[in-house]
């Protein structure tokens, strides 16, 4: 196996990881962005913030909430591993390319 191969399936690994993390965040943010349609009855639990008794109908686990920074961090290396990655493909001769899986187009 040559190098250039190595060094891609180490890329393409790293661009698989930063990938499943941020679409975990998405899902995240998809039910979140569900549960605001109704945004009058929705209250965050676990976080010291208190709500009226009977004012909330959902509960969002606020342990489970990624915060700005932490998605940013993720998506700023997600978009790293994704530059990483299309690189070291371009890297890998035509010839050793034969079944290996190329980077996702965007």
């Amino acid at each position: 196996m040559s190098d250039q191969v190595t060094s891609y399936l180490s890329a393409k690994k790293a661009l698989d990881d930063a990938t499943s993390l941020c679409e975990r965040h998405a899902a995240t943010l998809a039910e979140i962005g569900s549960a605001f349609r109704n945004w009058r009855e929705v209250g965050f639990s676990n976080l010291g913030v208190g709500y009226p008794a009977g004012a909330i109908r959902t509960h969002i686990d606020g342990n489970l909430w990624p915060n700005v920074k932490t998605i940013a961090e993720d998506l700023s290396v997600w978009h790293q591993a994704r530059h990483e990655a299309d690189n070291a493909w371009a890297r890998v001769p035509a010839e050793f390319r034969s079944g290996l899986v190329a980077p996702p187009s965007r």
